[in-house]
């Protein structure tokens, strides 16, 4: 898996220490494409352990010389998480790792050769540096072996050569009789290539291609070689086809095509004109000869892009057999060499996405043939059998129709659509639909045995290159929890008297439906609760749902208030009332139903359909090791009818008493009630409970503390109870006094005696009411009120004590409260004695240390230390490109670990983060602004040691400067990609396990055995600003999202998953130019809580903090032209004028004047900026949204590329407008003659020939006025950055996008590559991108660039332009002379882009004078050419 080479090592050992240093290199091993990739590349590494004299002290010092970068692609990830869950696979078993397979180090499985051209396929092998040919072998059709390669390309690092055409090289040659050899085919060029097979018989006949397909499966190199002809047959029904042309006759293949299958078609097929095909159903599948159940199609054209319903009789009934076929066209433009993909999909999927297995019935009203089935939950239905009518076709059939019966004129008769029915469980039949391809609002209507409508959507997806999709859904699930019965109905406004929803069984006719004992240990039983689980499928009557709410009922309840289904995330509860009758009198209470209501969006293929939860709003857990009783407060109540909890159990809580407070007392066996608290509210507290005066726990102590823990989750409140912790309790009352104290809360508690120089664990009678604390001293008149939760000392005070003897003792008395932990401690202090030591008190007396400053030269038993000048990390995603580069400077961390303390400092100098697509609009993602000397990130953590049963934090403190945060569209894509593709694979919400999973998701406790609980003496999270920019863009870098193969069949859609977030959330974002976004400090004295309120409490700060800053962000839009940046850049101009001379004027006249000169030139450049600057983004909004409304993708794509190129200055600002001025005129003018043509082609017949001139309409239009739009935009925008130019530097990367070859194996970074990537990518405004990059040598004035397809001679400067350009395939030969390289070709160049040649040009010569450089050009030519 891992490969670390450690070089160069250095040891030195003396007698307290050890030095070593080396460099370090660490690959892993990519299995996708067999070879090892780099994960640390070399890296100069010194470490050095360093032990005291006394033998205690341990220092270790890690030290990163220069730079320590890492890569880190999608392949490691998951190879590193696959590799641990393993690991902790097997140690949860407790079995022997099993060894790995590596199948890909095996000389004999490196290369995998497979034929599926239809016949036999001879091949050799040919090593360069070799003249004789190896042996020849051949290998049938379907079939595939490996191939042998010399041993001396075998090596582990083998496949990084076959890059280098340097190296001694092995290629391939193939041979299909008749045809003529194919030679010299490359084994490391990824992707497909096209060859011409031609024979010496007849050499003029190019009808038969071959496609050699180079691509990895499972880590072996795959060569395939195959025909320019493939089908895809995505139905359930294995599929034969027969071929036709004029050049041989008809032929049938001599296997059906099975279900999901995709199979080369035999060269000698492939160039059928047309095919035939049928499903292969026989009516006796045991005999060879049976009869075929259907007729051949009829003949299809399979050479060009179209989609069609391809129908097929039954010789049987009569019956049609449909598919939907669709004809991709893949058109090389090098060779002109088409490669054709035929898809044959059934005509109609049918998908059940409720929660319960569906009955349908199809029928096709032309002959009333029915199809009839059975779909479970999630699953889908393919339908060949039913016809479905496309709008030409219906057309077309009605006029045969009526001109077969004589008439003239066609009149618009009615198209018979096939109608589909569906029924469920409990319902019957449901209405017929029509099942045509428009989606117009459409339901099915189902009736109970109650005559209750349950309305089911449908929604019906169709493009002509995919089937008919009908997806039936219902719009809310609800999910009952409470363990009770609960019945729904809509509870419209206007319509009080709305009957039960359907689906439900009436409360008068059912036995469990019935009035609840008190006791709600008694309401909870399998027989009564048996399918209150079940999820329920709800519905309205009407379309309009925003306006529509339901109504809950729990038991003999009254019913809720209408609540509204649509609000996916909220979380809230209702409150009902038992129902009292009135035909009786009777004194019981009317108990209170709170029901906690969560709305979610269904997982997965479900999130159509909105999920309700309801829940009690209230679970009580007993953790406490005795049985717990609880009551209401006020609730009369002995223990013996109370409601209690046994130990370690939970019960559900519901208000027995709605006229009474809604608080809980608790109490145990043997004491008294304690006071009522609150529990719906997140906190964490204290409850004292009283012991009964004469139980033998009340003379240790006159009560017991209870700890209340509150946990909020999905709609539900946690109120756990769990002993208080005797290390830490809330309080702690200490009497450093002679005298005896009486302490209690102010107005309701009761008091409690400390005798002298004890102490008392205290919290208050009532957590919810006056947070003070009064205090008296016995045998005097001393008493007052102190508030207890201020850290401080108060004034003394001199009190006169009547002692037991008649004596009057006066005391100096002071009161202090200080922090002992997350304990308060309250300390009443006679500072005329001194403290006794040891006390026998209730709790012993804690000395305060926390103002105690740790010694830590003296104290430390390990320091380490991590130095590290510059660190990078490189993401690389699964495509593969770099995604983005992660550079750290100056970064150290110091640990140190002692006896009393751990501490920990951590710095970071500089931090960036650069944007690596190529083509970013903002090359820098991330960059801080800090001022010189200090660093960007500071971090200083104290913690303690001394405590065990918390994490014990003395100081923790963060610091980050000032930075940018400038967001790409495209680059949040691939981010949100890269993360979505490295994730875990996450349980399916489906079928067919789907209502099992949903009944067994139990209200489950949460895991609180690990939620320590923390505490900070002082927690200090600096301030933050933040500049934030963000830019939308086009699709061109977007990437193909495929739903899953269930979904849509194999459907992708070319859509950005970000901005399907935003959609989904109905947020539309415009482009944001630095909004200044500025966030205050958290400074949190003596927090004590757990690692979860901790965060709520932090978020909490953070989110009020950006709510207060919205307005920056929606001033910065540049839709409004970044009114906030208008009003800034203006007023600090109008301040400079101001500020700068009076700051002169007070040192001297000659810096006045300078003052004046820099305060005038700021006021200046600040206006003219913040004014250009405010139009250019004006203009540019309005710019974008036009081009957007042409329809013409590929022109807004274009435009967004070339204004990505920002003007400097004036001149270049007016150039790029009349640039953009006239591509717009040329784009709307050419569009009128291509755009029509273009959608003829696309879309085909008349539907694509008025697409295609709607969009030449809009762009005749619309392109013009774009372009002279772009024109004032640019000049503004020149304007604007001239002055603002002058006072900034230019943002660079720290090194350009890393180089990865065409067969996607990665290598350590090469500077020389990345600029020759970079080159590539920057010619000819980025039209060569597609093309890899080979090799490139700098010429003085010129650049001689080689890609895989091209050779171009570019001039340098700061926009590198090209002189001309050759495509490799038209060089015949290279000839090397004394000082020159020429290129010979045998075609002329004036067509393909040569701008300085004549159309006689027939070759290129290039003037070299270093003949080691001429060589090294030749021989790489040399080899370049034979590849």
């Amino acid at each position: 898996l891992l490969d670390l080479r450690i070089n160069e090592p250095e040891l030195e050992i003396a007698q307290r220490s050890i030095k070593f240093s080396s460099q370090l290199k660490l690959d892993y091993y990519n299995s996708q494409v067999a070879s090892w990739e780099p994960v640390i590349e070399n890296c100069n590494l010194n470490l050095e352990c360093l032990q005291s004299e006394s033998g205690k002290l341990q220092k270790i010092n890690v030290n990163a010389k220069e730079k320590l970068y890492l890569t880190v692609t999608k392949q490691f990830v998951e190879m590193a998480i696959s590799t641990s869950e393993m690991w902790k696979e097997a140690h949860r078993t407790k079995l022997k790792r099993s060894p790995i397979h590596r199948p890909l180090l095996s000389a004999h499985r490196l290369f995998i050769i497979r034929n599926e051209t239809g016949q036999k396929l001879t091949y050799w092998l040919t090593q360069h540096s070799k003249s004789a040919n190896q042996n020849t072998l051949e290998i049938e059709n379907d079939q595939e072996r490996p191939i042998l390669l010399p041993s001396s390309l075998m090596d582990r690092k083998a496949q990084s050569r076959f890059r280098e055409p340097t190296e001694p090289k092995v290629s391939l040659n193939i041979q299909l009789n008749p045809f003529n050899p194919i030679n010299n085919l490359s084994l490391s060029r990824l992707g497909k290539h096209y060859y011409f097979l031609v024979s010496n018989a007849n050499p003029k006949d190019q009808t038969k291609q071959l496609c050699f397909e180079v691509s990895y499966r499972d880590g072996n190199r795959l060569l395939i070689f195959k025909s320019t002809l493939a089908v895809a047959n995505q139905s359930s029904i294995p599929l034969e086809m027969s071929f036709q042309s004029n050049l041989f006759p008809s032929s049938t293949l001599s296997t059906p095509i099975l279900p999901n299958e995709i199979r080369s078609i035999p060269i000698q097929l492939a160039s059928a004109t047309s095919i035939q095909v049928r499903p292969f159903i026989v009516e006796n599948p045991e005999e060879e000869d049976s009869k075929h159940q259907y007729e051949w199609s009829y003949p299809i054209s399979c050479k060009r892009s179209t989609s069609n319903l391809i129908k097929c009789i039954s010789n049987v009934d009569k019956e049609t057999f449909s598919y939907r076929m669709h004809i991709e066209d893949k058109r090389e433009e090098d060779t002109g060499i088409s490669e054709f993909l035929i898809k044959f999909m059934p005509p109609v999927v049918l998908v059940n996405l409720l929660c319960c297995d569906m009955e349908f019935n199809a029928i096709n009203q032309d002959n009333q043939h029915q199809v009839q089935g059975l779909i479970t939950s999630g699953s889908e239905e393919p339908l060949h059998l039913v016809e479905i009518k496309e709008e030409h076709e219906e057309h077309n059939e009605t006029e045969e129709e009526e001109r077969e019966n004589g008439k003239e004129e066609v009149s618009d008769v009615k198209v018979k659509h096939p109608l589909l029915k569906i029924s469920i469980g409990g319902y019957d039949w449901s209405n017929f639909i029509p099942m045509t391809i428009t989606n117009e609002p459409r339901r099915f209507k189902l009736l109970d045995d109650k005559r209750r409508n349950l309305n089911l959507e449908v929604e019906v997806d169709y493009s002509p290159q995919y089937p008919l999709r009908i997806t039936v859904y219902c719009r809310y699930w609800i999910i009952n929890r409470t363990g009770l019965c609960v019945l729904y109905r809509p509870a419209l406004d206007h319509f009080r008297n709305e009957k039960l929803a359907a689906g439900q069984t009436s409360m008068e006719n059912e036995e469990r439906f019935t009035n609840l004992s008190r006791m709600p240990r008694d309401w909870y039983n399998l027989k009564r609760t048996n399918g209150f689980a079940e999820p329920f499928m709800f519905s309205y009557n009407s379309f309009n749902q925003f306006e529509s709410k339901a109504s809950i009922k729990i038991e003999n309840s009254t019913w809720s208030k209408g609540i509204s289904l649509e609000s996916a995330g909220m979380i809230g509860y209702l409150e009902i009332q038992d129902k009292r009758d009135n035909s009786t009198v009777t004194t019981d209470p009317v108990r209170v139903y709170q029901i906690g209501v969560s709305i979610d969006i269904g997982s997965d293929r479900f999130f159509r359909t909105k999920v309700i939860t309801i829940a009690p709003r209230f679970i009580l857990v007993n953790n406490m090791q005795e049985r717990l009783y609880y009551k209401q407060k006020s609730e009369h109540s002995q223990s013996e009818s109370s409601m209690f909890l046994e130990a370690n159990t939970q019960m559900a809580y519901h208000w027995p008493n709605r006229d009474l407070s809604k608080e809980l007392c608790i109490k145990l066996a043997s004491s008294e009630w304690s006071s009522g608290f609150s529990i719906d509210q997140l906190d964490d507290f204290a409850v004292k409970i009283p012991f009964e005066k004469n139980s033998k726990e009340s003379h240790s102590s006159s009560s017991y503390l209870a700890r209340v823990q509150l946990i909020f989750e999905r709609a539900i409140f946690y109120v756990i109870f769990k002993p208080e912790s005797k290390e830490f309790p809330p309080y702690r009352i200490e009497n450093l006094t002679t005298a005896s104290l009486s302490v209690w809360q102010s107005v309701i508690g009761i008091p409690e005696t400390i005798r002298p120089y004890q102490a008392l664990s205290y919290t208050w009678d009532e957590p919810s009411r006056f947070h003070k604390l009064n205090i008296e001293i016995l045998g005097s008149n001393w008493k007052k009120e102190y508030s207890i939760d201020i850290i401080k000392r108060h004034r003394p005070a001199l009190i006169q004590i009547d002692s037991s003897d008649g004596e009057t003792i006066e005391i100096q008395m002071v009161v202090e409260i200080i922090a002992n932990g997350p304990t308060k401690v309250i300390r009443i202090i006679d500072t005329n004695t001194h403290i006794p030591a040891p006390m026998h008190s209730h709790h012993p007396i804690v000395r305060d240390n926390s103002n105690t400053f740790l010694n830590m030269e003296d104290n430390s038993l390990l320091e380490i230390s991590i130095q590290i000048d510059q660190l990078g990390v490189s993401v690389v995603d699964g495509i593969p490109q770099e995604l983005m580069f992660v550079f750290l400077e100056n970064v150290s961390v110091k640990y140190s670990n002692s006896e009393p303390s751990q501490n920990l400092e951590a710095c970071i100098g500089r931090f960036e983060v650069d944007n690596q697509l190529i083509g970013a609009s903002f090359p820098k993602l991330f960059a801080s602004r800090q001022t010189s000397g200090s660093p960007f990130l500071h971090l200083s953590v104290v913690k303690s040691n001394q405590y065990q049963s918390i994490e014990f934090f003395k100081y923790f403190s963060i610091l980050v400067q000032e930075m940018d945060l400038s967001l790409e569209e495209n680059f949040l894509a691939n981010l949100l990609n890269l993360i979505n593709e490295v994730q875990k694979p996450k349980k399916s919400f489906q079928s067919p396990n789907l209502r099992v999973s949903v009944e067994n998701q139990s209200l489950k406790l949460p895991d609180t055995s690990h939620s320590r609980k923390i505490y900070f003496e002082l927690l200090h999270l600096n301030p933050m600003k933040v500049n934030l920019s963000y830019v939308a863009s086009s699709s061109e870098y977007q990437f193909r999202v495929a739903t899953p193969s269930n979904e849509s069949n194999g459907r992708s859609h070319h859509r950005t998953v970000f901005k399907t977030i935003l959609s989904a959330v109905g947020v539309t974002i415009a482009n944001l130019d630095n909004a200044q976004i500025s966030l205050n400090s958290l400074l949190l004295e003596h927090p004590f809580c757990t690692k979860e309120e901790l965060i709520n409490r932090i978020t909490k700060h953070y989110y009020m903090q950006a709510v207060r800053e919205v307005y920056k962000i929606v001033g910065s839009f540049d839709v409004l032209g970044n009114p906030v940046s208008l009003v800034s850049n203006l007023g600090t101009g109008v301040y400079d004028f101001f500020y700068e001379p009076a700051q002169g004027l007070i040192r001297s006249p000659e810096e006045f004047a300078q003052g004046l000169a820099k305060g005038t030139s700021s006021l200046v450049k600040k206006s003219v900026f913040s004014i250009f600057n405010t139009a250019s983004k004006i203009s540019g909004s309005i710019g974008k949204g036009l081009a957007t409304l042409s329809m013409d993708e590929k022109y807004v794509r274009e435009r967004e590329k070339s204004i990505r190129k920002k003007p400097n200055y004036v001149g270049e600002g007016i150039a790029l407008g009349i640039r953009d001025l006239g591509v717009g005129v040329w784009k709307g003018v050419v569009g009128v003659v291509n755009d029509p043509l273009h959608g003829i082609t696309e879309e085909g017949g008349i539907k694509g020939l008025a697409k295609g001139f709607q969009k030449a309409v809009l762009g005749i239009t619309i392109k013009p006025v774009v372009g002279l739009i772009d024109l004032a935009t640019r000049t503004t925008q020149a304007i604007s950055h001239t002055t603002s130019n002058l006072d900034k530097r230019p943002q660079l990367r720290i090194r350009p996008p890393r180089y990865i070859g065409s067969d996607n194996i990665l290598e350590g970074f090469s500077l020389e590559k990345s600029y020759g990537q970079t080159l590539v990518h920057t010619i000819d405004a980025g039209r060569h991108g597609s093309e890899t990059y080979l090799f490139h040598f700098s010429l003085g004035k010129d650049v001689l660039l080689v890609t895989e397809s091209q050779i171009y001679l570019i001039l340098k400067s700061s926009s590198p332009q090209k002189k001309w350009n050759i495509p490799l395939k038209n060089v015949k030969q290279v000839e090397k002379t004394r000082d020159s390289v020429t290129f010979h070709l045998n075609l002329p160049v004036s067509h393909i882009g040569d701008s300085l040649g004549s159309p006689h040009v027939t070759n290129r010569r290039i003037h070299i004078s270093n003949p080691a450089l001429l060589d090294r050009i030749y021989t790489l030519f040399e080899a370049t050419l034979q590849m």
